[in-house]
């Protein structure tokens, strides 16, 4: 009995010290968020604390992963553009916040999604992709995103519509995805009662179009004709 109490005596103050340090050391180590400065932080004062940190974990990882940046960098200037914050309440009771960000030091601008909730998701609760050119402070340098996202994305920019040189009006609407992967760009020519509307100068326009964006897709141009100004679509 007097070994087991000299024993206690002796074991449970240095597990108590030792659980002591790891708990110091802890809150002691540098995280990897602390490596990301967001200039204007106020311009997300509707999203947690905890939310923001992950927004700054997540892109000092992408970032680091695009070598961007080094192991041991940190980013500094990070602004969010104030007029581009949006929040909405979902379905299940989460906040979503979207935003555009942009960090002169390494010439990027990204769209961010945040989703704010006590609930173990599924998806990522930050999400960085890629604006749209027109949005990018520097469009001369290439963004990449979370799971490969660029500015060069047609979706990114959909409906657009156009007009042919004839003076034909269409509509690239949406993408629609088979089961078997082939991805089709849905296009609705307003060629009303023409009797041979120009399908094939439609396609040709569009996929000039999708050139310009960059898109390397190789897309199926399904082109619907017959549409009079007006119709829903």
């Amino acid at each position: 009995m007097k070994n087991k109490l000299k024993w206690i005596i002796y074991v449970v103050p240095i597990v108590v010290i030792a659980v002591l340090v790891a708990i110091l050391v802890n809150l002691l180590m540098p995280r990897e968020y602390e490596r990301v400065t967001i200039e204007n932080q106020g311009a997300l004062d509707g999203v947690s604390d905890r939310s923001v940190n992950d927004f700054r974990e997540s892109l000092i990882e992408l970032l680091q992963g695009q070598g961007f940046v080094g192991e041991d960098a940190t980013v500094d200037d990070v602004v969010i553009r104030g007029d581009t914050v949006d929040s909405f309440r979902s379905s299940d009771g989460s906040v979503v916040t979207t935003f555009i960000a942009d960090i002169d030091s390494i010439r990027q601008t990204y769209r961010v999604r945040i989703t704010d909730t006590n609930q173990d998701l599924t998806d990522l609760s930050v999400y960085i992709a890629c604006p749209r050119m027109e949005e990018m402070k520097y469009p001369e340098v290439e963004c990449k995103g979370h799971y490969g996202s660029t500015s060069a994305a047609v979706d990114l920019y959909l409906p657009y519509a156009g007009t042919l040189a004839s003076g034909e009006k269409y509509l690239v609407k949406s993408i629609t995805t088979a089961s078997d992967g082939e991805r089709a760009l849905q296009i609705y020519l307003y060629s009303c009662d023409e009797a041979v509307p120009p399908t094939a100068e439609t396609e040709a326009a569009v996929r000039d179009w999708v050139a310009k964006i960059g898109d390397t897709v190789d897309y199926v141009y399904n082109v619907r004709a017959g549409y009079c100004e007006g119709d829903a679509i």
